[in-house]
């Protein structure tokens, strides 16, 4: 069973290594230039301030994917929150499968 939950960004920065690297391997362009270097601090303060938002779908109790983003206000409508996409992967072998709609659909409802 596919379970999705919203984690703690401690999460993230403990469990996620695996896919993170999997995720930039698979996206990245510039390899050779552009390291994989996770700014972990300047995550920390967006969710001390909180405003970031983490998503994760897990299988037996692994992370299969992630959704982040980040939630404020939006800049030219400062009354109103507004969620931004920072980052999701769903990893290959449960692609085709469903997961990574039922992902977004699990952050749709934690959004609104």
């Amino acid at each position: 069973m596919i379970t999705f939950a919203v984690e703690p960004l401690e999460t993230f920065e403990r469990e996620g290594a695996e896919l993170f690297d999997k995720h930039w391997d698979e996206v990245a362009i510039n390899k050779d230039v552009i390291k994989l270097n996770i700014d972990w601090p300047q995550y920390r303060v967006q969710e001390a301030m909180g405003a970031f938002c983490g998503v994760v779908a897990r299988h037996k109790g692994k992370i299969i994917g992630y959704w982040v983003g980040f939630i404020r206000p939006h800049f030219h409508y400062a009354d109103s929150l507004t969620a931004y996409t920072d980052i999701y992967f769903v990893d290959k072998a449960y692609r085709k499968s469903g997961v990574g709609a039922d992902l977004f659909k699990h952050v749709e409802k934690v959004l609104k």
